[in-house]
């Protein structure tokens, strides 16, 4: 994420980051929309072989989760130096992120609520709604403008964290699910 971001910055500048960016968010969508078909399993299966429980959609969370993480460690290391470059001051930066944060955690308590529309669905929309947002990010200019496309990031964080989460938990069986959420909250931020 920010080691590979950073490189993509000096070699060609933030438009490109942020493309980048794009590039790797559009990749999950349409896989999520493949991989997350199937049935849905309301408690997590018992134990069981391995080979019972959906790989197709535990790889494609995973594709999901690597989309979010390369976005978010953009966001969080790289962002600022953007924002700053385009003459927005450090107390803007903060505030930006304090929104973003802000939503993110009203979003996240309103999971449950999310669930309910499905959380495959809400896990394809909340994707799309990243890859638009990334899409804008290194065009706006100006504060609320930039606040806007900050809000769109923060709701995407925030519906992500807790389904991708919650979809794992019912995609494996119970004797694994240590190793799942071990892999899935270790690859946040990458």
């Amino acid at each position: 994420g920010p080691a590979i971001g950073g490189f993509i910055l000096e070699q060609t500048g933030f438009t490109s980051l942020f493309l980048s960016a794009l590039l790797i968010g559009l990749i999950a969508p349409p896989l999520a929309l493949y991989g997350l078909k199937g049935p849905r399993h309301e408690i997590a299966l018992p134990e069981c072989d391995p080979q019972d429980f959906s790989i197709k959609t535990l790889a494609t969370v995973y594709i999901a989760i690597t989309s979010y993480s390369f976005a978010l460690s953009i966001i969080f290391s790289l962002f600022p130096v953007y924002a700053s470059s385009g003459g927005i001051l450090s107390f803007e930066i903060g505030i930006l992120f304090a929104v973003l944060g802000l939503t993110r955690v009203t979003v996240f308590l309103q999971a449950e609520a999310i669930s309910s529309m499905g959380e495959k669905r809400a896990i394809f929309l909340s994707l799309l709604t990243q890859a638009f947002a990334l899409l804008v990010l290194p065009f706006l200019q100006g504060f609320y403008a930039i606040l806007v496309g900050m809000t769109l990031i923060g709701i995407t964080f925030g519906v992500l964290s807790p389904l991708t989460v919650s979809l794992v938990s019912k995609t494996v069986p119970v004797n694994k699910i240590g190793i799942a959420m071990g892999a899935v909250e270790s690859s946040f931020g990458l």
